[in-house]
C-alpha cells in the first residue's frame, strides 16, 4: 500500500448533471483546484459545464484510479476537454517515480476519454524564510520538468500556471501553498483558456 498522509480527502463536484447536452469539461487536482474551480465555472456559464475531483492523494495511492473512475467511468458524462494538475501531495515520491505515475493517469484518462487532455504546471510553493530557494520548491519544479515530458510524448497541452504564480505574492495567503481570491481567479482565466484551446482541437 502506498504512503498516505495524516488526513485524506476527496471533493467531487458534478455542475447541471442531467443537462447531457452543453459541453462538459473536468477538473482533476487538489485544493488549488478546488479554489479556482469555482471562477472557472463563472468564465465557462453559458459554454460548458464542470464537473472536478479534488483529491489529497498522490497518483501511487490505489484508491486514486478509484475516485477518478467516478468520474470517468461514468457513461453519462462526455467530456470535451480535460484539465490535469497534480504535484504538491504524495512528497515520499520521487522524481522518477512521480514520472511513472503520473503516465499511468495519463494512460487511465485516455482508456476512458477521447477529450484532449490539459496538463498544469504546479504551482510554486513559498517559505517566509527563504522565499522559493527550498527543497519543497525545488521538488515542484523537478516534476514540472517530468510532466513537461510526459506533454511532449503524449501530444498533450501544457497550462503554466507555474509561471503564472511565481512571485506574486499579493495572490497568496499566509501558508505559502493556497491563494486567496484574486490568486484563484487569476489561475481560473488561464484553466479556461486552456480549456477553450483544448476544445477547438
Amino acid at each position: 500500500m502506498s504512503k498516505i498522509e495524516y488526513i485524506e480527502w476527496c471533493d467531487f463536484w458534478i455542475e447541471d448533471e442531467t443537462n447531457l447536452e452543453k459541453p462538459r469539461v473536468l477538473l482533476i487536482g487538489d485544493s488549488i483546484t478546488r479554489d479556482y474551480k469555482g471562477p472557472v465555472m463563472e468564465l465557462l456559464q453559458g459554454e460548458a459545464v464542470v464537473n472536478m475531483m479534488a483529491s489529497s492523494r498522490g497518483m501511487d495511492n490505489e484508491d486514486y484510479d478509484t475516485e477518478l473512475g467516478f468520474l470517468l467511468n461514468n457513461k453519462r458524462f462526455e467530456y470535451n476537454a480535460i484539465h490535469l494538475n497534480n504535484g504538491l501531495h504524495a512528497h515520499h515520491l520521487n522524481a522518477d517515480e512521480y514520472e511513472k505515475f503520473y503516465e499511468q493517469t495519463i494512460r487511465f484518462i485516455r482508456e476512458r476519454s477521447d477529450a484532449p487532455i490539459v496538463v498544469a504546471l504546479s504551482t510554486p510553493v513559498y517559505h517566509d524564510d527563504t522565499g522559493y530557494d527550498h527543497t519543497d520548491n525545488e521538488r515542484v519544479i523537478e516534476r514540472n520538468e517530468r510532466v513537461r515530458r510526459i506533454a511532449e510524448h503524449y501530444d498533450l497541452i501544457i497550462n503554466d500556471l507555474y509561471s503564472l504564480s511565481y512571485g506574486k505574492e499579493e495572490f497568496r495567503i499566509g501558508d505559502g501553498v493556497h491563494y486567496n481570491q484574486t490568486g484563484s481567479k487569476s489561475q481560473a482565466v488561464k484553466v479556461v483558456e486552456a480549456l477553450r484551446n483544448a476544445m477547438i482541437q
